[in-house]
């Protein structure tokens, strides 16, 4: 076993990148006091990303030596990033976007360490609780570059205030006092490395600032337009995990569209959070338009509906100040929802749903919860998008590439949920009728 303390090994073998870090244009820029506060927002949204999913891998993850470490009601920083962006946000300072992908991806990769190798988390934890050490050197700089004051927009630089030598000596001693392998100590300083590298790649986007960057739906998705999507690099993070949700629960979207499909989710997504922008009547006419242009090629708006859900959920996880500007994305899944009760109450619609999952459940088809897709589509087309019906069944009832029971299932609940819906017709045109009589 090595007989060097892991601090100290971490600090010598990491100050190369360190020093690359804190040579960067951008930390030069604002010591000189020269750096944008566009770039100084970016950073931030930056770092409410990489804290945000480190804070939740760090929580998740129940090994002795993250509860030695990490201390989750006096280490959170999101909390305080948050509060800063909250002050900045009146001044609707635009985003620069290009150092989104390399968030997002770092992001990601917190991810896959914590699922492969939890013990990486002291590495990014170490950079994370590093950095605030020198707070008390930048924060002056910030304050007077953008004339802060009473730590207005600088909270993430007073997380631990006058207990900031403290704070990072206790950490030095639990992080020393860990009983590690030494493979699990070459483990946090190579992932210590990596992050620091990764940091020093994205602020490398932040400054200087490139005027001439557009960041649109084709950037994400190759495949897509050049339409406009959010460069918010919290809101992409939150489109991307609510698509991830999405085809978690809907096995069809990847049996049927594979990685095309999730690219354009991605996109999708990101331009869904652009709508709340807008007013809700404007923005539920964008929704019925993406509605029907899914359901017309085999996504009934039912799916719509379930992803506006999922995508409020995650954006007010990461950015709950703004709750109210996405509560239009729910209400919008609301009255989507309301499209399909006209047409059949939501006791047949479970129970047609239910019976459909029970007659295929035995079988070796991977596709749960296509029940309410079948009735979705039926209803979409009732209320005029031509192709839903055919753009999905055709698509169920392959003879290459499901089983025959299968396609008796679909056909089955076809014609159950075509009698319901013409039932419904029929009792609503008597309705009108008797209406118009009486007046």
């Amino acid at each position: 076993m090595p007989t060097e303390l892991l601090m100290d090994m971490l600090r010598e073998q990491t100050r190369k990148q360190h020093q690359k870090v804190d040579s960067s244009e951008f930390f030069s820029a604002l010591l000189m006091l020269r750096l944008p506060l566009e770039s100084y927002i970016g950073f931030l949204k930056t770092m409410a990303v990489v804290n945000y999913v480190l804070e939740h891998e760090l929580n998740r993850n129940n090994i002795p030596e993250i509860n030695k470490t990490w201390q989750a009601a006096r280490m959170t920083k999101s909390l305080h990033i948050r509060k800063d962006l909250s002050y900045f946000e009146p001044m609707n300072i635009l985003d620069i976007g290009s150092n989104n992908d390399d968030t997002i991806q770092l992001a990601s990769t917190i991810r896959e360490w914590s699922h492969s190798e939890p013990i990486r988390l002291l590495g990014c934890l170490y950079v994370i609780e590093g950095s605030m050490q020198g707070a008390r050197i930048l924060k002056p700089k910030l304050a007077e570059s953008y004339g802060l004051k009473n730590d207005s927009g600088l909270s993430y630089f007073t997380v631990y205030g006058a207990q900031s030598k403290k704070q990072w000596d206790t950490f030095k001693q639990n992080m020393n006092e860990l009983t590690l392998s030494e493979r699990n100590r070459d483990i946090i300083i190579d992932t210590a490395q990596e992050f620091f590298a990764a940091i020093e790649n994205i602020i490398r986007h932040l400054f200087p600032v490139s005027v001439t960057f557009n960041y649109s739906a084709n950037h994400i998705n190759p495949s897509a337009g050049n339409y406009r999507v959010s460069a918010d690099p919290r809101e992409l993070l939150a489109a991307f995990d609510a698509g991830e949700i999405s085809y978690q629960k809907i096995p069809y979207y990847k049996e049927r569209y594979g990685e095309h499909g999730t690219l354009f989710t991605r996109s999708d997504s990101a331009w869904l959070v652009t709508l709340t922008e807008k007013e809700m009547n404007s923005l539920y006419k964008q929704i019925l338009w993406i509605g029907d242009v899914m359901s017309s090629r085999g996504m009934p708006r039912i799916l719509l509906e379930q992803h506006l859900g999922d995508l409020y959920n995650t954006l007010i996880q990461i950015i709950p100040e703004r709750q109210p500007k996405y509560e239009k994305l729910r209400l919008a899944a609301r009255k989507l929802r309301a499209e399909y009760r006209k047409w059949i109450s939501q006791d047949d619609f479970e129970a047609l749903a239910s019976e459909f999952e029970t007659n295929v459940i035995n079988l070796s088809v991977p596709l749960k919860n296509t029940g309410p897709m079948i009735i979705a589509a039926m209803i979409d087309q009732k209320n005029g998008i031509t192709r839903a019906v055919p753009s999905l069944i055709d698509w169920l009832t392959d003879k290459d590439r499901f089983p025959s029971e299968w396609i008796s299932a679909v056909r089955d609940i076809t014609q159950k949920t075509l009698k319901k819906l013409n039932d419904s017709e029929a009792e609503q045109q008597t309705k009108e009728t008797l209406t118009t009589q009486q007046t």
